[in-house]
């Protein structure tokens, strides 16, 4: 994946175009479609780490724990997007049924 990324580094990696338009993380992507960043020798997802570094979620890893929230939902179903706009805090469960429902 490369080397590990500074808040700086990641920033420039997103792809800010419009407010209102998905913000795309241009670095390295999974097989499911989601940006993923090496930071302090652990891998995160590109979303859940710009939710951190904004100070939306207390972790830039996902909940363990399945029955609480803290899980970032993206609204505009676009996996690599990291526009805090398209976000919205939710539950494991929340997120499944979204997903279904799409």
């Amino acid at each position: 994946m490369g080397r590990p990324v500074t808040p700086e580094i990641f920033w420039d990696r997103v792809k800010v175009t419009s407010l209102k338009s998905c913000w795309l993380y241009t670095g390295h992507i999974d097989t499911e479609g989601y940006g993923v960043v090496g930071f302090h020798m652990k891998t995160y997802k590109a979303h859940r780490f710009a939710a951190w570094l904004l100070g939306f979620v207390d972790s830039p890893s996902a909940p363990l724990d399945r029955k609480g929230d803290g899980f970032l939902l993206h609204t505009c179903d676009v996996k690599p997007c990291c526009n805090p706009t398209h976000w919205e805090i939710g539950t494991y469960r929340k997120n499944n049924l979204d997903a279904f429902r799409r």
